[in-house]
Order: structure tokens, then C-alpha cells, then sequence
């Protein structure tokens, strides 16, 4: 695929702003008065947990619009005092041209309180809405308690580390979301590549879903350098079972949400094997470091037909019961920490068509033996090769890639707006996509402003993700511990289907609308 490679070079070469170059473009775009929000709608904001991901998300919160970062909590005084001065760097950098940037942090002013209490965070009625990026066995007692301080949540994934946990902060969220938004660490969810290959789908482009497969391959034995032996467990706690579910919830839980996302429900059930296996890691960790899972779910079968319209759809066929056919599409996925050959990716295989997606572009193929039916080609389908179309992270267009495509095929777009501020703002240290956090984030503060006026919203990640997601983790670990297969029936019945129908998928296009900053001229109610 050098093509590709050379397209995604070229596009990042010509539109990524150097360190200087960011903060001046940046800056110059907001002292244009491009920001879609009134001073009013400012949302302050406390972190919880500041370490690696904790303070990724907090240098990318300082640069969503009318942000403010008021509380800062770390069990360290020293990353305290190090985030805080994140805060007054960003200022210094951005304010000679940024005028929603408060002056005062200039003067060492207004600047977040520093606190090693967790409690004093949630209690704090200048906050408006916490982010949690703790320890996992943490989040779910936090982000119980925030909610019912009365804040908004954003939540790291795994969502919580028991069942218990996950179904609490389910039930709480339900009761709370009119006035109070919680949102997961998928931020997936909010990328515009993984949103196109969910519309591609879903609008059956693939056929019907059969399989899927995921990796997240690493040669690392994912332990941080610590200063001192006490601090060993406080820092290397995802070696440690204790505190988080190991390469399940840390790595595999971030590509099971793009499973149930693509299929729009959970795991049925779920086997495997893993363990601590590798001699270079014979440690005290009691976390595995491999782990080989079969996940099972039941898919509707569809079929493609034209509406009233003359529009191809495709759709599940029901009996004069209401009911709908179902198969299974078995997800197998793989973590291990001695090769990083496949590093994050996953395919999806359709009866007429893959997908394969990673963490810098996507491809999409046709099945041979569709390639030269006549109502598939209607639908779309390029009957001169199986490599159909690249799906492009950086939103640049290719033209025809691979051998006997026409000059006509080009890639399927999918842009980020370069007017749009995402656009203006280059890696931020310790985050995988700069524009996925920053889009997760812009859309969970949004949805904050929408809420307080009375506005409809929608949060992509929202609690039903974050139970989806963190359960099949849960559910792998037991099932490599005693060796059997685990099925979502022994946590949840059937009365439960009704609580999923609280919280609808929606298209992408109406997500959109409802993740949107709300009009600035809307009084609030």
C-alpha cells in the first residue's frame, strides 16, 4: 500500500503547524472570534488523576474553546505542580492573540487549586463537570460519587472494575442525564474515520457482518520507570490486578466498543486462554501478558432492498411476529507483549466485502464473486477490482489506488473541516489522536452547554457504551481464569433490554445535530 503511505506523508507535511506554528495558529484563530460559544457558556472544569492519560486529556482540554481547567487532583504534589504550570504555559503561549485565555493566569492568578483529595474536587461548586483518569478499580466509586454531587462525568474507559459497579453507575446516570451528562473514554466514537466505516456498515456496503478481528500487539512490558520502591504499585498499577482488569480493559475494551458499535449490540459470550506467560517478564505482575479471545454475538441478517424511493437499503427482514433472523459473528482478538507487528487494528469481514481499520487509515474491499452482479455495481460496487476505496484518516484523496482501478475512484472523503479549530493544533504529548480527544471532549462540554438550556443532546460514548464495553472485559478475565465460556446472561436478563432502549444509537448525521454547540442566541430556561 505505498501509495497510501505516500498520500498520508504528503497531507500531514503540508498541513501540521510546528510547536511555534501551533500556538500563533491557534491563537489567530480564536482572536478572529471563530468560536461558535458566548463567554457565558464557559464550563469549568476539575481533573481527577493527572498522570499519563489524565494529563493528555488535560493539555488537550486547554485547547477546546471556552474551557477552563479550576481544579486539579493527583495523590503526587509533584504532578500537581507540574499540570498547573501546564495551565499558565499554555496562557503565556496563546494569549497575545486569544481572547477567551484568562489574563490573570498570566499573573500567577486564578490558576487551578492543587488538591491530593479526590473529594474536594466533586465538592466544589465553582466546578461544573470532572474528569476521572484514575486507576480503573477507581472510577466507577468517582464517578458514582461526582454524579451524585450534582456534576457532569467523564469517565475513562474501562467505565468501572466490577459488575456491580457498571450497573450502578448505569441506573444513576439514567435518573441523572436530563440536567447532567456522562460520557466514556471511547473516543472512537467521535473519530471521523471510524464514524465513516460505521455508516459504511451499517448502509451494508460489506453485506451482513460474519467475523471480525482485532490485535493490539506490543513488545513491551508496559512498566513505568519509579522513583522509589513504595511508589511501585502507584505507578505500575496496570501490572496489577488488583487495580485494573490487564490487557483486557487497558487495550482489548477500546476495540470491543468498535465491535458493538458496528454491530449495535454486545457479546453473547465470550472464551479464551491467556496468562503471565513470557519468561522476559517473570515479575510480581499479576496481570497477564498475552491474551487469545473468541467474543460471540447474535447479528440480524439483512438483506439489501430498494424503498418506495428507488434507494438501496438495507435492512432487517421481519416475520408477522415481529421477529428477526439471527446468526452469530464471532469476534476473535489478540494482545501480546512480545511482537508489535499488527500493533492496533482491526477487520471486519462481510459476506460481500472487508474492512480494515487502523489507527492511520482504513481499506475497504469487495468479496470476487460480487463484483460482477449487476444490482451490487448499482449499489456502488467497482466491478474492475477487489480493492474498492481507502478510507483516510487525514481526509486526502487518492486516485486509483491499486492495479485496474479507473482514474474515476478516488478515495471515499472523509475531511476534517481545515477551517475548523481541530485543525490548528498539532500532537499533544501522550495522546493517541489529537483530533479524537479533541473532539470527544469538545462534544462532552457541548453537551454540558445543551443540557443546562433545556437543549436535546446526544453523547456518543454515553453509559450504555460504557457498560458494553467494560463487561465482556470483565467477562474475558473470568473466562481465562477458569477455563470456561462466560455468557452475558449470568449479569444481565432479559428485563434489561429495556434499559438499553433508554439510551437509542442514532445516526451519525443526527448525532451531529445533537453533539453541536448549542445557538448562541438560545436563553436559558
Amino acid at each position: 500500500m505505498a501509495s497510501n503511505d505516500v498520500s498520508r506523508r504528503s497531507f500531514i507535511s503540508n498541513s501540521t503547524f510546528t510547536a511555534a506554528g501551533v500556538a500563533t495558529g491557534l491563537s489567530y484563530y480564536f482572536s478572529r472570534d471563530n468560536t461558535p460559544y458566548p463567554e457565558a457558556d464557559t464550563v469549568k472544569v476539575g481533573f481527577i488523576g493527572i498522570g499519563a492519560r489524565g494529563g493528555a486529556l488535560l493539555r488537550a482540554m486547554l485547547r477546546v474553546p471556552c474551557s477552563q481547567v479550576v481544579h486539579i487532583c493527583d495523590v503526587r504534589e509533584s504532578m500537581q505542580i507540574e499540570k498547573q504550570k501546564n495551565v499558565q504555559d499554555f496562557a503565556k503561549i496563546n494569549k497575545p492573540n486569544n481572547r477567551h485565555i484568562d489574563p490573570a493566569y498570566l499573573e500567577n492568578k486564578n490558576l487551578p487549586l492543587r488538591t491530593p483529595n479526590w473529594r474536594d474536587v466533586i465538592n466544589d461548586p465553582n466546578v461544573d463537570a470532572v474528569v476521572i483518569a484514575t486507576p480503573q478499580y477507581l472510577h466507577g466509586p468517582m464517578a458514582i460519587a461526582a454524579l451524585e454531587a450534582g456534576k457532569s462525568v467523564y469517565c475513562e474507559k474501562a467505565m468501572a472494575y466490577t459488575v456491580g459497579e457498571c450497573k450502578d453507575l448505569f441506573r444513576l446516570a439514567t435518573e441523572r442525564r436530563k440536567t447532567q451528562v456522562f460520557q466514556v473514554g471511547h473516543q472512537r466514537h467521535y473519530s471521523k474515520m471510524y464514524r465513516k466505516v460505521k455508516e459504511m456498515v451499517l448502509g451494508g456496503r460489506i453485506g451482513n457482518v460474519v467475523a471480525a478481528r482485532a490485535q493490539w500487539n506490543r513488545n513491551d512490558e508496559i512498566r513505568r520507570p519509579c522513583e522509589r520502591p513504595e511508589l511501585e504499585k502507584l505507578i505500575n498499577w496496570r501490572l496489577y490486578k488488583e487495580f485494573n482488569g490487564g490487557l483486557m480493559s487497558e487495550f482489548a475494551s477500546h476495540q470491543i466498543d468498535v465491535i458493538n458499535m458496528l454491530l449495535g449490540t454486545h457479546p453473547e459470550s465470550v472464551c479464551g486462554m491467556g496468562g503471565q506467560d513470557y519468561p522476559r517478564y517473570k515479575d510480581d505482575r499479576t496481570t497477564t501478558d498475552n491474551v487469545h479471545v473468541i467474543l460471540n454475538y447474535m447479528n440480524d441478517w439483512k438483506e439489501h432492498v430498494k424503498d418506495a424511493n428507488g434507494e438501496w437499503r438495507f435492512e432487517a427482514k421481519k416475520d408477522a411476529q415481529g421477529n428477526t433472523t439471527k446468526f452469530p459473528a464471532r469476534f476473535s482478538y489478540m494482545s501480546i507483549m512480545m511482537n508489535s507487528l499488527l500493533r492496533p487494528s482491526e477487520i471486519i469481514f462481510g459476506d460481500e466485502g472487508s474492512i480494515q481499520i487502523t489507527l492511520g487509515g482504513g481499506d475497504f474491499w469487495k468479496e470476487a464473486k460480487v463484483l460482477k452482479k449487476p444490482d451490487k455495481i448499482a449499489q456502488g460496487t467497482n466491478p474492475f477490482g477487489s480493492h474498492q476505496k481507502s478510507i483516510m484518516l487525514s481526509g486526502s484523496t487518492v486516485v486509483g489506488v491499486g492495479k485496474g482501478l479507473p482514474p474515476s475512484d478516488e478515495a471515499i472523503e472523509n475531511k476534517y473541516d481545515r477551517t475548523d479549530w481541530t485543525q490548528f493544533i498539532g500532537k499533544i504529548p501522550g495522546g493517541h489522536s489529537p483530533q479524537e480527544t479533541l473532539l470527544a471532549l469538545n462534544s462532552f462540554l457541548n453537551c454540558i452547554r445543551r443540557a443546562k438550556k433545556g437543549l436535546d443532546y446526544h453523547v456518543s460514548a454515553n453509559v450504555k457504551v460504557g457498560l458494553w464495553g467494560a463487561i465482556p472485559d470483565i467477562m474475558a478475565n473470568i473466562a481465562m481464569e477458569e477455563g470456561r465460556t462466560v455468557k452475558w446472561s449470568e449479569f444481565f436478563d432479559e428485563s434489561w433490554d429495556k434499559e438499553w432502549a433508554k439510551w437509542p444509537d442514532l445516526s451519525v448525521e443526527e448525532t451531529e445535530k445533537l453533539e453541536a454547540a448549542p445557538p448562541k442566541d438560545k436563553k436559558v430556561t
